[in-house]
């Protein structure tokens, strides 16, 4: 730290950075819900109106001459945004049947009629496609029934001759947490406007990925006076079923309803509780004949439906005719009927059930069902306890959109949580999280979303142990194991399965909640025990096809050092938490475990010429970024080691983009891919290590490309070792299938606060905290960071060779500032006292007790 000399400015140091709201400017999301287009221009073709439509004074009118003359108009909203698109068609010149398309993407490079995906995602939840058809027959309004996630761009094309289309307002209507700046419990500001940029970028990316309870995907809609029920994405922990909210109870009932089949097959369900169980019927017509199918669904997921009979019904459904379907549930017996027909009964007392299947199906709601390939429409849906005297138990047309209020369609988000990218899977990843957990914990306070997602993986923890690195947001908690035999594992990840060890330590430490510990514990301890069963001889994992997949996509068999990194780590965390719980002995013998484990990577995997942990006991002479940098900033490589280590990291995967995940040679399967997440990891190894300087330099190359360019404030998930986006052979596809906006790519948020303003926690819930900032290339910074106690406010600058550091603290908590080294001289001051540094290294620590604003100055 340099001496403060005679030449000193006479002015405050920290007046260039007073507590004012100017960081407000710098929060990129929408400030509602109804967001609106910022500009639409012309792309192609005939069209016209298109800044009457942005300001409201006009429509929007695109007209096709010609075969070869499609009109084209790109709609920009000015952010990235995801929800429901919208439109409100106008009284056009030319009244047809037109037909407008309408294409999606994140950034301008890869939008085009259809969108931005060239290889199709059939698993998302919302909209599968990024494009659209709308029949416009008149004016109206219109909302897209399914969700589109992640997008800036939308290209709206008239593409038939003679066809015209008027837009007299479109917009769409976001769905994610809406992140406006009161929502903020912590902000950032510093002296590099690149900085705050990317700070600000990594808190919105995670917002956009951030969904909220109640989100509905679009499966099921009210169209033409009917309820119109479409195949389900239930991959990934997802039921097919939708139940009426209401009749959890219901025993004796009498349903009846109006059914029009499209394709596939026609689902109900009776004695429904829940999502995860209840009996699930479905007709099916082949060859002319048409069978009633009886199954049970006693877990949340798919794959868990059993079927117990197939019986023959008398009258045939029809396909494409409305038909009245009749079920009478009467003690044990089922008795179903088709369009009046002779009815067909089953007594459930005969079947093959467990007691506990038994006792799920005796009671319960009624609802509908569609599986992939399945659509059909419902109404007229009325229930019925017979008498003497029947009560009418529930009697809806359907008709009417408000009525779907009435279900729980499959599809709807049901928890607060955080997934990956808006624009393709939106799945809810472990090992993305790890990242996006940290950048919420420094930013906002809505935790929950931290807390569900790792509530929702871990009750999805197989038989075996493992948990699964991801789930479908619109899966349902489950509260006991599948009673299947198999167990699928849909992303084989070691590494992911343990970061649910880490990602509860991260947010326990923030939140000192020992309560949701607790609860979670047997699925750690059941984690561990996987984990374990997974080791050979020295402790060391050992993966292959099962779990050897990561955050590369790509597959490391053998004896790996990441996975074993990791593995170190959550023994490390997991003997923490056990401490806190009283489990001393466990402790002790995961501690062990995490010593022995770091030993045999240094004996087995640990290079001593580069420096450097090897790819893996099968694969040497590779240099990897993630083994090494998550061995810096885990500790398993500090002092000289860490530095060594990135030194050589440094040298070795530079590149025009970044840092590479790894070097040349490139091995078989793997590829020479920038991923930002990991690149997250070596801006905090760097800090860890003190070399600031060099970290702020890497956010700065690496992020600042992104938030400068398209679509803007947003990070992204991988690039090409050229900077490029992602090409075919990695990635689901090519450029325009990466997700623009991923919040494992939001390290540099977490970074700023923790290492720039220096905020961490000392103990669980910040009960004591450390201030400790590292200045780096910066002149000034400030910011706060949230607690459960309330802010840690912090705020320096540096002028000419005067600093000052104001710390203001919550209620309810001690702390600490360390500063230092302070050189021969020098006179510090702490709360207007002079204070001396430590014989040794020369350094300052300045306690604080309760709350206030303390201020340290040297000068």
């Amino acid at each position: 730290m340099s001496t403060p000399t005679g030449d000193q400015h006479t002015t405050d140091p920290l007046a260039v950075c007073p507590w004012d709201d100017r960081w407000h400017a710098l929060v990129p999301a929408p400030r509602d819900r109804d967001v609106r287009p910022r500009r639409v221009t012309v792309a192609a073709g005939q069209v016209s109106g298109c800044a009457d439509v942005v300001t409201g004074t006009g429509p929007l009118v695109l007209r096709c001459a010609a075969a070869d003359q499609p009109a084209r108009a790109v709609v920009d909203f000015g952010v990235e945004v995801s929800g429901y698109p919208w439109f409100s068609f106008a009284a056009g010149d030319r009244p047809s049947q037109a037909m407008l398309r309408a294409g999606y993407s994140e950034s301008l490079r890869y939008l085009g009629p259809d969108g931005d995906l060239t290889v199709p995602e059939p698993r998302v939840a919302g909209n599968p496609a990024r494009v659209e058809r709308y029949r416009v027959s008149g004016p109206g309004l219109v909302r897209q029934r399914f969700l589109q996630g992640g997008f800036r761009y939308q290209m709206l094309s008239v593409e038939t001759p003679g066809d015209e289309v008027a837009i007299a307002a479109l917009g769409v209507w976001y769905t994610p947490y809406l992140g406006t700046p009161d929502t903020y419990a912590g902000h950032f500001l510093c002296s590099d406007e690149l900085l705050n940029r990317i700070w600000y970028a990594g808190v919105h990316t995670l917002h956009l990925n951030m969904v909220e309870p109640g989100e509905q995907a679009g499966y099921w809609a009210v169209l033409d006076g009917a309820l119109d029920v479409r195949d389900t994405w239930t991959d990934y922990n997802a039921s097919p079923i939708g139940l009426l909210r209401t009749g959890e109870h219901w025993t004796d009932v009498d349903v009846r309803f109006h059914a029009r089949v499209e394709s596939g097959r026609l689902n109900w369900v009776v004695r429904g509780r829940g999502p995860g169980t209840g009996l699930l019927l479905g007709v099916a017509t082949h060859a002319g004949r048409s069978w009633l199918t009886v199954e049970i669904q006693f877990d949340v997921d798919v794959d868990a439906c059993r079927e117990l009979t197939r019986l023959r019904l008398p009258e045939q459904l029809c396909p494409g005719q409305w038909q009245e379907i009749r079920t009478l549930v009467c003690g044990t017996v089922l008795t179903v009927s088709v369009a009046g027909g002779q009815p067909v009964s089953v007594d459930l007392a005969t079947l093959d059930l467990s007691p506990a299947e038994r006792r799920a199906v005796a009671a319960g709601t009624v609802g509908f069902c569609a599986r992939p390939g399945d659509a059909a429409a419902f109404r007229a849906l009325t229930v019925t306890q017979p008498g003497p005297p029947a009560v009418v138990l529930a009697n809806m047309p359907l008709a009417a959109p408000e009525e779907l209020a009435a279900f729980d369609p499959p599809g709807t988000v049901r928890l607060p949580l955080i997934t990956d990218g808006q624009k393709r899977d939106r799945l809810v990843w472990q090992g993305d999280n790890m990242v996006a957990g940290r950048t919420l914990l420094v930013s906002s306070e809505a935790i929950a979303h931290v807390r569900e997602s790792i509530r929702l993986l871990g009750s999805h923890q197989l038989a075996s142990g493992y948990v699964p690195a991801n789930a479908n947001p619109a899966a349902t908690p489950r509260t006991r194991l599948s009673p299947r035999t198999t167990e699928t594992v849909r992303y084989p990840s070691a590494s992911y399965s343990l970061y649910t060890v880490l990602n509860l330590h991260d947010y326990w430490w923030h939140t000192a909640d020992l309560g949701f510990v607790a609860e979670c514990w047997p699925m750690i301890c059941a984690e561990l025990a996987w984990n374990e069963s997974r080791t050979g001889p020295d402790g060391l994992l050992r993966t292959d096809e099962r779990d050897g997949m990561g955050w590369r996509y790509a597959l490391v068999c053998g004896t790996p050092s990441y996975e074993n990194v990791v593995y170190a780590h959550a023994l490390r965390c997991a003997a923490e938490l056990a401490d806190e719980l009283g489990q001393h002995a466990l402790a002790s013998q995961w501690t062990e475990a995490a010593e022995a484990v770091t030993t045999a990577l240094d004996a087995l995997l640990f290079d001593p010429d580069s420096g450097l942990y090897e790819l893996s006991a099968e694969q040497r002479g590779h240099t990897v970024l993630d083994a090494n940098a998550s061995a810096v900033h885990y500790g398993l490589l500090s002092g000289d080691r860490g530095d060594r280590a990135l030194d050589t990291l440094l040298s070795r995967l530079d590149s025009p983009g970044g840092t590479r995940s790894i070097g040349d040679p490139v091995p078989d399967g793997q590829f020479p891919t920038i991923g930002p997440m990991m690149n997250g990891v070596l801006v905090w190894a760097l800090a860890d290590q003190g070399r600031t300087t060099e970290a702020l330099r890497l956010i700065r190359s690496g992020w600042g490309p992104m938030v400068t360019g398209d679509p803007g404030m947003t990070v992204w998930e991988v690039l090409w070792r050229d900077g490029g986006l992602a090409t075919p052979g990695i990635n689901h596809g090519g450029g325009g299938n990466t997700s623009l906006a991923h919040p494992w790519a939001s390290g540099p948020t977490f970074a700023l606060s923790r290492y720039v303003l220096g905020v961490r926690a000392l103990a669980p819930g910040y009960q004591r905290w450390l201030v400790c900032p590292q200045f780096g290339d910066l002149s000034w910074a400030r910011g706060e960071v949230p607690t459960p106690h309330g802010p840690v406010r912090v705020r320096w600058a540096r002028q000419a060779r005067r600093l000052a550091v104001e710390v203001e603290s919550p209620p309810g908590t001690t702390g600490a500032v360390s500063l230092g080294p302070i050189e021969p001289g020098a006179v510090a001051r702490w709360n207007g006292e002079v204070v001396f540094p430590e014989p040794a290294g020369r350094s300052l620590r300045l306690g604080v007790a309760g709350p206030g604003v303390h201020r340290f100055e040297l000068g």
